[in-house]
């Protein structure tokens, strides 16, 4: 089970604990910590994250290879699709039969 991160802090329930999240909703939110992270900048773990944020001048193709990169880790969360803007890559996710799209932001350090 995970706690529920929202707008950078642990969502609170109504006794105000920190609110859980399992099934869909937790790897919903794993996957998306593992897209929205830049690969490396976690000091425990050099391999978490992706390497989307960082990208500039890429095709979907390499996107989504990026994304699944990203995502293998989570054998339960398939990246099926992206779409490459100006500003974000949003990524088509499919976990438990449902789909769902993650938005990443670009920096384009790289």
């Amino acid at each position: 089970m995970d706690h529920i991160l929202q707008d950078g802090d642990f969502a609170l329930n109504a006794s105000g604990y920190p609110e859980t999240a399992a099934g869909t909703r937790a790897l919903l939110q794993r996957a998306e910590l593992r897209l929205r992270i830049p690969r490396g900048s976690f000091d425990y773990d050099g391999l978490l994250g992706s390497r989307l944020p960082a990208m500039r001048g890429m095709n979907e193709e390499w996107a989504l290879a990026l994304a699944r990169e990203a995502l293998a880790p989570l054998p339960e969360v398939q990246a099926v699709a992206v779409r490459v803007e100006a500003e974000c890559v949003r990524v088509e996710v499919l976990i438990d039969g449902g789909r769902y799209e993650i938005e990443v932001e670009r920096n384009g350090e790289l």
